[in-house]
């Protein structure tokens, strides 16, 4: 019964955010992107004949969805107001619902109750769940975190056809969603113990020098400018930010016996690897019937400035990602790299997909805008826990775990109080004001978009925690029983 006071605590805290809690005054609440979600999901037929961005052609089901449910019941979204509220029931619905998954997914793994917290914290008690999603509801991220909640028991339980269905649907809510479960669903047998082979000594060193490359590359041969409004690299800090990053690729992909899970992709599953392929060429089919009839050719990101991107903004500041990562998401990401191979080995005996998985996940950390990752975050998590089992998780340690989640989720920042209440519902004409007080209150956890007081601020954040949580952390030792 003690697990299921985590969902209604959950529940408790949004019904009540409904009714008391601050909502963006920014488009009368509906945030940036947030005004294309809102207005779509006000009239979505309307909407779509006068042509959208190929961009927006697979995140509109959070707005099909919400636009379906109020012609079925009647209610109306005539007002910006309305159609927070509608965006903030579904969120609400949906994270509850998660929270439901992770109590039958820690029943499965069979969890002790401190690792349970422990997982509950990283996916409700963060600054995505107890601040984004409530403050700024009108957003199709919501979306992805339940379906990454309901990705993972698929995994964890081996519902591989479930997996390709969950998938295909989220993958017209969220970006990059179907390669992420492909090799979940393509490698699902385990990747054994093996001798590292010998070029696996020098792989390290050959990835973090391809990686500085490509910075390099980005910075001073393209001169690939970040996005208008965001936070340029700094070069005095420049030479430390690419030192940060090389570590960061250095002590991966030691940490990763990444010869050991490619060599060991065997595909399998071949009814649930069908089922998947027909589906995603029936997406491809759908989206390029979308595209004709709906698409007005504006171009908002192409995929070689995405990557472009991912490299530069990940040395805007030293560290910015690892840091926005840990602002986001919580004290989670800490504890995973810390048990970095734990992690990766518990993936691996589970699957060779699953490891891949990782592998996936970890590059995608360099982009500091953490929610690229809201998807694969429950998976993350969920292996994370399998490996803490294996740890001496004592009480102290879950609850210093769960209080340092608390404060860095800043639940209790009151943004409006402190001046974002001032920021009213006008156009934005100077998208420098983004990396300036009260817009970094809001935004300072996106790491594109951290300002120095933010990064400052964030850094000794997270440097607290980090502390607080090694110094507690667990060391090999007994199980404790669930």
């Amino acid at each position: 019964m003690s697990r299921y006071l985590w969902p209604m605590a959950l529940a408790i805290f949004l019904i009540l955010y409904f009714f008391l809690g601050e909502r963006l005054p920014y488009n009368g609440g509906l945030g940036f992107d947030g005004y294309f979600y809102g207005t779509l999901a006000q009239d979505v037929p309307g909407v779509l004949g006068k042509g959208i961005p190929d961009y927006y052609l697979d995140r509109i089901l959070p707005s099909l969805i919400i636009w379906l449910s109020a012609k079925a019941t009647g209610l109306s979204l005539t007002t910006a107001d309305q159609v927070v509220d509608a965006f903030h029931i579904y969120n609400s619905l949906l994270l509850v619902g998660a929270a439901l998954l992770w109590v039958r997914l820690s029943r499965t793994l069979e969890l002790s109750a401190e690792v349970t917290a422990i997982g509950v914290a990283s996916l409700f008690l963060n600054w995505t769940v107890l601040k984004q999603f409530e403050y700024f509801a009108v957003q199709t991220d919501a979306t992805a975190l339940a379906a990454g909640v309901l990705a993972s028991l698929c995994v964890i339980e081996r519902r591989y056809l479930l997996l390709a269905f969950v998938g295909v649907l989220t993958s017209f809510a969220f970006k990059a969603v179907m390669p992420l479960v492909a090799p979940l669903i393509l490698f699902v047998l385990p990747a054994p113990e093996k001798a590292p082979p010998r070029f696996s000594s020098w792989l390290p060193a050959a990835t973090t020098a391809l990686a500085v490359t490509i910075i390099l590359y980005a910075i001073f041969w393209k001169h690939f400018q970040i996005a208008a409004g965001g936070a340029p690299v700094d070069f005095a800090a420049l030479p430390l930010s690419i030192a940060i990053v090389a570590f960061y690729v250095y002590y991966v992909v030691r940490s990763v016996p990444v010869v050991r899970i490619v060599t060991s992709c065997r595909l399998a599953a071949v009814k649930a690897i069908g089922v998947f392929v027909m589906l995603w060429g029936v997406r491809a089919a759908v989206l390029a019937v979308m595209a004709r009839a709906y698409a007005n050719g504006i171009q908002i990101v192409d995929l070689k400035s995405f990557f472009l991107g991912t490299a530069v903004v990940s040395v805007a500041k030293p560290g910015v990602f690892l840091i926005a990562h840990v602002t986001v998401f919580g004290p989670a990401f800490v504890l995973f790299l810390w048990y970095l191979r734990l992690v990766i080995d518990a993936a691996a005996r589970h699957s060779a997909g699953a490891a891949l998985f990782m592998m996936a996940v970890l590059a995608l950390g360099f982009d500091s805008e953490s929610r690229a990752m809201t998807f694969a975050y429950p998976l993350i998590v969920t292996f994370l826990c399998i490996a803490l089992q294996q740890l001496a998780i004592n009480r102290t340690f879950a609850a210093a775990f769960v209080v340092c989640s608390l404060l860095l989720s800043r639940c209790y920042l009151p943004l409006n109080a402190l001046g974002m209440a001032a920021i009213g519902p006008s156009p934005l004409k100077d998208l420098g004001a983004l990396l300036l007080f009260p817009w970094q209150w809001v935004i300072m956890n996106i790491g594109p978009w951290m300002g120095w007081v933010g990064y400052v601020a964030n850094l000794m954040m997270t440097g607290l925690v980090t502390i607080v949580l090694l110094a507690l952390r667990p060391v090999a030792g007994p199980v404790r029983a669930p």
